[in-house]
């Protein structure tokens, strides 16, 4: 098939299998060299304005007479009986409003042949956010990992600490002390169930001799891990217990 500039479409195969149906009228439009891509300003992306519209159902009406001239099973009686599925003018004129046709009677049209590249571009969006995120979750399950690869190891980086909990066990706060280096940019005092699922992220301000008082709020009595982290880096941790 070959749709030319003008508009016509010419089929062209020297074995035809099967047959060619059109529902209503079939347009093609070439974009040569000359076409200026519209350029805009919208932060809005495609797959943020097209996750927005939902699918309408609907079933396929004629008159009575016309319906009972159909042959039998032919693909126009089927299409009949069978629920359709459309885009909602109204939706998609909100987000796109140069996709949406008005009649001469004032019924609406959607321009579908040319959400395909819109389609496509979302898809391409998507790719990009699963990307990002698989990306972030590779790096925490790296973090995690350390984590508890590093319990009761005993290794530390020189200079900063990690103390243990004092009281352990503890049934409403617990005090844990800290060695933060002068020069250290961020601090962080991240608590996790035994599953390695973090519960609590502490931002530590002190340097130097410093502690942080935890409170068992919110906690079930069982065992827990804390581990000190400074820009971005497993210092070390430890277990405590917490017992109501």
């Amino acid at each position: 098939m070959r749709v030319s500039g003008n508009g016509n479409v010419t089929l062209q195969s020297t074995d035809v299998v099967g047959s060619l149906r059109v529902s209503g009228g079939i347009d093609g439009m070439v974009i040569g060299d000359g076409a200026e891509p519209a350029i805009g300003n919208d932060s809005e992306t495609a797959h943020d304005k097209l996750s927005a519209l939902t699918a309408v159902p609907f079933y396929k009406s004629v008159p009575a007479g016309q319906a009972k001239s159909l042959p039998l099973g032919s693909f126009e009686a089927q299409s009949l009986s069978k629920l359709h599925y459309a885009l909602s003018a109204e939706q998609l004129g909100a987000v796109y409003p140069d996709l949406v046709y008005v009649r001469e009677d004032g019924t609406k049209g959607i321009n579908y042949m040319e959400m395909i590249p819109l389609l496509v571009q979302a898809i391409g969006e998507l790719s990009a956010k699963v990307e990002a995120l698989e990306a972030v979750s590779g790096r925490q399950q790296r973090s995690m990992a350390k984590a508890v690869a590093g319990i009761d190891s005993g290794e530390a980086l020189p200079g900063p600490g990690l103390g243990q909990n004092s009281p352990n066990p503890f049934a409403s706060t617990t005090e844990i002390g800290l060695t933060i280096p002068d020069d250290a940019h961020d601090a962080t005092l991240c608590i996790y169930d035994m599953t390695g699922k973090q519960l609590r992220q502490l931002p530590v301000s002190g340097r130097g001799k410093t502690s942080v008082v935890l409170t068992g709020e919110g906690l079930a009595s069982g065992m827990y891990l804390y581990s000190l982290i400074i820009d971005g880096k497993l210092i070390d941790t430890k277990r405590m217990v917490f017992a109501k």
